[in-house]
C-alpha cells in the first residue's frame, strides 16, 4: 500500500506526515510538485526549509506520473497537487488523504513561515480551490482535526489506510504533535 497527502499550502502537510509515520508508514521526504520537479528532503535536517537550503533538495524527474513511482510500498509522499485528470490517474492506486485549513488561518501561517524560514510561500486562492476539488476522492482531514486531537478522525484514517485500527490514535497524535517537522511553526514548538 502506498499513500499520498494532497494538501493546501500551509495546511499541516508535515503534521499529517508525522501522523502517518506514527501509524507505521515510511516517509522518505518526497514532496512532489505538478511539474517534473520534486523535492527529496532530509527530514533530519532542521534547516531543510530555510531559504538558502531548500533548493538543494530539488530534483528533476520526467513528470509527475513518473515521480510518484519513486514512492515505495508501505510509504507515502506529499504535495500541493491540483485536481486534474492526469494527476488523479497517477494517484489512482494510492490511498489519498486531503489536508485543508481555513483561508484566514493559512494566511497567518504563511506569514509565520516567512518570518521563521525567511521564505515567501504561494498561497494563491485558486490553487487552494483546485486542491480542495480532491475532496470527493480522498479521506479528508483538517488542520483542526490534527491540532485539536480528534482521535475518532485518526481512527477513521487508519481504517481508510489499513482497513482497521492498527495503533492507538491518541498516542500517535500526541507523538506527531511533539515531533519536529520541516515546517513546524515556532508557536507549536
Amino acid at each position: 500500500m502506498r499513500a499520498f497527502i494532497l494538501s493546501q499550502p500551509k495546511s499541516g502537510t508535515y503534521l499529517a506526515a508525522n501522523i502517518l509515520r506514527e501509524l507505521g508508514l515510511e516517509h522518505r521526504g518526497l514532496h512532489l510538485t505538478p511539474t517534473p520537479y520534486y523535492y527529496e528532503y532530509d527530514l533530519n535536517d532542521p534547516h531543510c526549509m530555510d531559504k538558502d537550503k531548500f533548493q538543494t533538495y530539488k530534483k528533476r524527474g520526467k513528470n509527475f506520473e513518473s515521480n510518484v513511482k519513486l514512492i515505495p510500498n508501505n510509504s507515502f509522499g506529499v504535495g500541493h497537487i491540483p485536481m486534474m485528470i492526469p494527476f488523479q490517474k497517477a494517484l489512482d492506486k494510492f490511498k489519498r488523504i486531503l489536508i485543508t485549513r481555513p483561508s484566514h488561518d493559512v494566511k497567518d501561517s504563511a506569514s509565520r513561515f516567512k518570518e521563521d524560514y525567511n521564505r515567501k510561500i504561494n498561497v494563491q486562492e485558486l490553487l487552494r480551490e483546485r486542491i480542495a476539488e480532491w475532496k470527493p476522492y480522498c479521506f479528508h482531514l483538517t488542520f483542526e482535526d490534527m491540532i485539536n486531537g480528534n482521535v475518532d478522525k485518526i481512527d477513521q484514517l487508519q481504517v481508510h489506510l489499513f482497513n482497521k485500527v492498527v495503533t492507538d490514535s491518541q498516542k500517535a497524535l500526541d507523538q506527531a504533535l511533539r515531533s519536529d517537522s520541516p515546517t513546524k511553526s515556532k508557536i507549536r514548538q
